[in-house]
């Protein structure tokens, strides 16, 4: 069985994260579905849509492509996704802390904004 072309993507969709790649994918059947495509097709594509997150995404792409591509030893799977080491992320992106941060915000709020109508509902 053939691994390495599903785990290659898994690995691009780690780097550039859910929505880009969903986003690259709908946009190689656009352009491709039904011809003839090659590896350089691919890897030009994939650069177009890592420029969202600016240079250093492109060179991680490039970098991730050339180690799942072009090497004969199988690399490791990117863990992170998207953001970079520094946690900053890339525009567009939200990161699993954000998400967690707000939930808890959101359920802080919600908490408070039902101890205010029981004050108020409570006879004085």
């Amino acid at each position: 069985m053939y691994k390495r072309g599903a785990l290659t993507l898994h690995a691009l969709r780690l780097t550039v994260g859910d929505d880009e790649y969903a986003t690259l994918v709908r946009t190689w059947t656009a352009r491709h579905g039904g011809g003839t495509v090659t590896t350089a097709d691919f890897r030009a594509l994939a650069a177009e849509h890592a420029t969202a997150g600016g240079d250093a995404l492109v060179i991680r792409v490039a970098d991730l492509l050339t180690a799942w591509l072009d090497e004969p030893a199988l690399p490791d799977l990117p863990d992170g996704g998207a953001a970079p080491p520094d946690g900053r992320g890339f525009p567009g992106q939200v990161g699993r802390a954000e998400v967690e941060r707000a939930e808890v915000e959101r359920a802080e709020a919600g908490r408070a904004e039902a101890g205010r109508a029981h004050s108020a509902a409570a006879p004085s």
